[in-house]
């Protein structure tokens, strides 16, 4: 329990005094709280004659906190404890101190060689110098690292369209993880498969590629890389006659070697045969085969190419998009059909000629919904008799696949679910990094910021659908606004503007909240008579965050009770006091005073005048203070009247008595008696 002390927060005005506490505490001045959390208690003193003072006092509540269990991992030392508390007579013990690098205070360092629990015990002087002793415990944990320090794997190098196995035998107690995972068969998995067919013809970008893998074991994470390089062994289509055979190079940043030879027939190479591409002669009266070896750091990938000693084109059409799905008017009217040939320089022609853009060349567009097969021709323009044909069937209207996924919100490294429930007949590709797989419905995404997710479903006819999942990364820190310098007693708004989807919590969470606000609001008011820190905590969407601001109570300047003045007609006073640094002063009225801004200043009012002084410090507090100048003239007073009622000088009066204060005015006869006395006030004698 703590003792709180009015009577020391007020001073001045007429006894009795009248104490009244809010948070529902006794009309004393000494009540006794003990609060669960930091408060804010106001009082509000009452004198004799009505006037009111009040002021506020702050009781923190301080608890040991050793923090959460730590693991320390690979010999490193990890910080145990929690953040000093804000009192400078506090001391701080930790037991035992081995594997510490300081047992006396707040967060040191441990690293201990055994699993080891230590006790924190806080002692708090409080101001009565009894001491408050609180304790509490953190477990450290110490975790080895992988017994192979190379778990992801010797560097590998691989064949285009082939799965190549990276990582090694997972070791009990730790759960992997890779990144990135695009290319990727698992990733939560010592062992996996990195898996080269990219995306549509595409070799994985960037080549080489650079994989991490990450083991973790009771909050201890280590890393490792390992780098795979993707070569491309591609002799192309077949020939027919002379020609050039194999494909451009699409790794220029790794150096493989190419070697071509002649494994059958009559042909030979007219050109160099280490280049990717070479030149090759007919092939006649058989076919030639070619064989292509592509070899880096050991590994060869190998292809092969024929030259035909008679030809029959080979032909394809294909479309895109590549599916049926709703056809033509889905799909906007961009619908294109694209032949192609192992013909040199063909001649391309399409029949029906109808519904089509064109009707020569390999690219057309669909024009109409009607669903037709259409036959491609590619003729040679050398040879009449090379020549071949492909079909296909546009607007089959068929069904789409379903994928009800949503977008989703999540913190920071926070794994989260994404996607939909499998369905059956459906396959999935997904793209993007920090997904537990790409080819299951409902992957594991983990981000640290908002992410956007591809995924293509592809159902059993044949129909694809693409979809975007974005994952929402709370991106809002709490905000609890600036610190601010007020004025005594000043309500002061807290916070920022309300954030849609955030949770807000203030503390100390028993304070003067006014005007329907409290400790959950956003932008809370709040009465200050005293200097208090709060902290804003918000939650959107799970993810938590602190802010703080302090709000510091400016002391008002003390002008001193200045005296009033009395002078007469003509002359001058001097009112006021010593100035106050960064304080500016104004009198009113100015009527009278040499200088109504400066803190002193003479005055040669005509009449008595009172004169108010108003000081304002830098954050805008003013105090006021009047000066009354009481302004006297020079008496005259009548040596004889006649009180008989006739109407003349029935009165005995002095002029301008009214201009002095504190006068007493006695008559006495020639006798020495009193025969008149007036004082607080001008009656004439009658």
């Amino acid at each position: 329990p703590v003792i709180l002390n009015g009577a020391a927060a007020v001073s001045g005005g007429q006894l009795p005094y009248n104490f009244s506490w809010d948070m529902g505490l006794p009309s004393i001045s000494t009540p006794t709280v003990s609060p669960s959390v930091n408060t804010v208690y106001t009082l509000i003193v009452t004198d004799a004659v009505g006037c009111q003072q009040l002021a506020q006092v702050v009781v923190s509540v301080y608890m040991a906190n050793a923090g959460p269990n730590k693991s320390s991992c690979a010999g490193q030392p990890v910080r145990i404890g929690t953040a000093p508390l804000p009192a400078s007579n506090i001391s701080y013990s930790w037991i035992p101190a081995a594997g510490l690098n300081s047992n006396n205070i707040a967060q040191p360092m441990a690293n201990p060689l055994a699993v080891t629990d230590y006790q924190l015990t806080v002692t708090l002087q409080k101001a009565d110098g009894s001491n408050c002793i609180m304790q509490d415990s953190v477990r450290v944990t110490p975790v080895a690292p992988p017994v192979d320090p190379n778990f992801a794997g010797p560097d590998k190098v691989a064949c285009y369209q082939e799965l190549t196995s990276i990582g090694t035998l997972p070791e009990a107690g730790f759960s992997y993880s890779w990144l990135p995972s695009v290319y990727l068969t698992r990733v939560d998995s010592a062992q996996t498969y990195f898996d080269t067919k990219g995306n549509e013809g595409q070799l994985p970008v960037p080549n080489p590629t650079v994989l991490h893998a990450y083991a973790s074991k009771q909050g201890c994470v280590f890393s490792d890389t390992v780098i795979v390089s993707t070569i491309e062994a591609n002799a192309g289509q077949a020939l027919c006659g002379e020609g050039i055979i194999g494909m451009p190079d699409r790794t220029p940043y790794i150096q493989e070697t190419y070697a071509w030879t002649l494994t059958s027939g009559p042909g030979n190479f007219l050109g160099p045969t280490d280049l990717p591409q070479v030149p090759v002669s007919a092939s006649t009266p058989a076919a030639s085969v070619y064989a292509l070896a592509v070899t880096y750091n050991g590994k060869t990938c190998n292809s092969s190419a024929m030259v035909k000693n008679s030809c029959i084109g080979n032909c394809s059409v294909r479309k895109i998009p590549a599916d049926d799905c709703d056809g033509y008017t889905a799909n906007g009217g961009q619908v294109t059909l694209i032949g192609s040939s192992d013909i040199p320089d063909a001649l391309y022609s399409w029949w029906p000629q109808v519904g089509l853009s064109a009707y020569t060349g390999n690219v057309v567009q669909l024009t109409d919904t009607v669903s037709r097969t259409y036959i491609m021709t590619a003729a040679s323009p050398h040879h009449s008799w090379l020549t071949c044909s492909a079909s296909i069937t546009t607007n089959l209207m068929l069904e789409s696949p379903s994928f009800p996924a949503r977008d989703t919100v999540t913190c920071a490294d926070v794994p989260v679910t994404i996607g939909a429930a499998p369905q059956a007949g459906y396959s999935y590709q997904w793209t993007g990094s920090g997904l537990s797989a790409n080819n299951i419905s409902n992957p594991v995404a983990t981000v640290s910021q908002t992410s956007s997710f591809y995924v293509t479903v592809t159902g059993s006819n044949g129909c694809a659908r693409t979809d975007t999942i974005v994952v929402t990364v709370p991106n809002q820190p709490a905000n609890a606004g600036a610190d601010k310098i007020v004025c005594d007693n000043a309500i002061v708004t807290l916070g920022t503007d309300s954030v849609a989807n955030t949770t807000y919590s203030w503390d100390p969470p028993a304070a003067p909240w006014q005007n329907g606000t409290n400790q959950f609001s956003a932008k809370p008011q709040v009465l200050s008579a005293v200097t208090v820190t709060y902290t804003l905590t918000t939650n959107m969407g799970g993810c938590t965050s602190t802010d703080d601001v302090t709000i510091t109570v400016n002391n008002v300047p003390t002008i001193p009770n200045a005296p009033d003045k009395q002078i007469c007609a003509g002359s001058v006073a001097v009112i006021g006091s010593e100035p106050i640094p960064d304080v500016t002063y104004q009198w009113s009225p100015a009527t009278g005073l040499e200088d109504p801004t400066s803190s002193t200043t003479i005055a040669n009012p005509a009449s008595s005048t009172t004169y108010t002084l108003t000081a304002t410090e830098a954050h805008g507090c003013t105090v006021s203070d009047t000066v009354r100048v009481l302004v006297s003239f020079l008496l005259k007073v009548p040596n004889v009247f006649t009180p008989n009622g006739d109407g003349v000088n029935d009165l005995w009066a002095i002029r301008f008595l009214d201009t002095y204060a504190d006068l007493k005015l006695e008559v006495f006869n020639r006798w020495g008696q009193l025969v008149y006395r007036w004082q607080d006030g001008h009656r004439p004698w009658d």
